[in-house]
């Protein structure tokens, strides 16, 4: 049972309930922050944070997913690894150019100051 007051640790512990519930794989273990593995269905500890969820197909094969909506889609069924991982490296490359424009954007504001201000 998963009981914390973190956003990020509620969020995770709540998503992973979900991808053991309503997977159409067997949930085997959960992996915690810093790779701390527990095989289920031993009681959930609740003052880590949830960063996979372990899940085997019937042929043995086994997937680890992250504890959010593309994890949650795939144990589902409603798409397989390969699109996972696609919408994952996606979503990475996503964050990065939005760092990197912020970053760059905050840069050249600062330069621009120091230019005609000082």
């Amino acid at each position: 049972m998963c009981i914390s007051n973190h956003v990020f640790e509620l969020q995770a512990c709540h998503m992973s309930k979900e991808i053991r519930e309503n997977s159409i794989y067997l949930p085997v273990a959960i992996e915690y922050i810093g790779g701390k593995t527990v095989k289920l269905p031993h009681e959930l500890e609740t003052a880590e944070l949830i960063t996979k969820v372990i899940v085997k197909d019937r042929e043995g094969n086994y997937y680890k997913i992250g504890p959010n909506e593309k994890g949650l889609r795939f144990a589902k069924g409603e798409i397989s690894y390969k699109e996972y991982l696609k919408l994952k490296r996606k979503e990475n490359r996503r964050f990065f150019t939005y760092f990197t424009s912020i970053t760059g954007s905050f840069f050249i504001a600062g330069w621009t100051i120091i230019k005609f201000f000082l």
